[in-house]
């Protein structure tokens, strides 16, 4: 009975521990795009500054929603929830994404907008990307650049400068390699009209050849009548009608 009494709290507890990450509140979003929870850039607001400047200017050049949030820990809730919720609440169903870093346990974790899916005739689903869409090639690559940093530093203002520089750099490489292939596409395309229209010219050069050589021969050519052989008619060679004759008397004057 007294380990029942006990447990029973505890029970309680956790279930309230539970409805609490479940109902954790978003704090409204940073105008700088960055939210210092943590208070890692108060002794360097210009260093601050500069990352908002720069992430304003991304989302503003791509159309591609970014936003860091930087927490001490996080009690309420956990890295993947708070990136949902945040995720949510800052940018909705817009694209982009929030890099969300837990400074005390130097651990981040990033709430990518989802992207509608298409299904193709054999049940495969395949992601619908817009022109301010990031593929899945191109996540698997920034967290792969994330992945090859040094572990943050607790507390560290320089470490948390680097992730997000890193992480702001790689969706800006990401774009820009889009708009340079954007040309060569154009250039391809341009190409193969170029070349429909050579071939559609050079078939109906042909055809008109035809059509005058066909016309030509027509001009010159000689209708000649085969010859026939005619059997002998009523002793005239030639005749082919009647023939009739009338023979005359002189008769003598008086």
């Amino acid at each position: 009975m007294m380990f029942l009494a006990l447990a029973l709290p505890l029970a309680a507890q956790e279930i309230d521990k539970t409805d609490k990450i479940e109902e954790v509140a978003a704090p409204p979003a940073p105008e700088g795009r960055i939210l210092d929870d943590a208070r890692l850039f108060t002794l360097e607001p210009h260093v601050l500054d500069a990352l908002s400047n720069s992430l304003t200017g991304l989302s503003d050049r791509t159309g591609y929603e970014v936003y860091v949030a930087i927490f001490d820990s996080l009690i309420a809730s956990n890295l993947k929830e708070q990136s949902r919720v945040l995720q949510e609440a800052w940018i909705g169903e817009k694209p982009g994404v929030v890099l969300v870093l837990e400074s005390d346990s130097s651990e981040y974790e990033l709430g990518w907008s989802r992207t509608p899916d298409a299904v193709t005739e054999s049940g495969q689903k395949v992601p619908v990307l817009g022109e301010s869409d990031l593929a899945p090639q191109e996540q698997v690559r920034i967290l792969n650049e994330l992945s090859g940093l040094p572990e943050v530093e607790e507390g560290s203002m320089r470490s948390a400068e680097t992730l997000i520089h890193t992480f702001t750099s790689g969706i800006d490489q990401a774009f820009k390699e889009v708009d340079e292939a954007e040309p060569d596409r154009w250039n391809v395309r341009v190409l193969m009209l170029g070349t429909g229209l050579m071939a559609g010219m050079l078939l109906i050069g042909l055809l008109v050849g035809a059509w005058i050589r066909r016309s030509d021969r027509k001009v010159t050519e000689r209708l000649v009548f085969p010859e026939v052989t005619v059997g002998m008619r009523l002793g005239a060679p030639c005749g082919g009608g009647k023939i009739s004759s009338r023979s005359f008397d002189v008769l003598p004057h008086e």
